[in-house]
């Protein structure tokens, strides 16, 4: 029955259906565990968690650029007196706005090394 989700499983991703092949992959290794503990061998060993990777800030910078630059594109033909022209350049803003911004801000004095004494006037961040 194990051998036979395997065969499932590899036929799931050829056809690029990812939730069908987990789950044919989830059934193949309770099988396979439960053969192996019906025969009395130990269960295989679980591979280690891999370490969570950091994104690279120039991809990340590089993949919000492209965001603006499509969003950018495609609203600026429209006509904001239209109301579904107006819809859509509002619900690119909003796509704007939810882009996380960067942690340094040019409008902090704390941010820039230059200026290390010096008070802002609205206070500490």
């Amino acid at each position: 029955m194990a051998r036979h989700a395997l065969v499932r499983l590899n036929r799931a991703v050829l056809r690029g259906r990812v939730a069908e092949a987990a789950g044919w992959m989830r059934l193949h290794t309770r099988l396979s565990d439960l053969a192996r503990a019906a025969d009395g061998t130990p269960p295989a060993p679980k591979p280690a968690p891999k370490p969570a990777k950091t994104p690279d800030p120039q991809a990340t910078a590089m993949a919000k650029a492209r965001t603006v630059q499509t969003l950018v594109r495609a609203v600026a033909d429209l006509d904001p007196a239209d109301p579904t022209g107006r819809r859509l350049i509002d619900k690119s803003l909003e796509v704007l706005d939810a882009l996380e911004r960067a942690p340094i801000s040019d409008d902090s004095l704390y941010s820039d090394g230059g200026f290390p004494d010096a008070e802002p006037e609205t206070g500490p961040p």
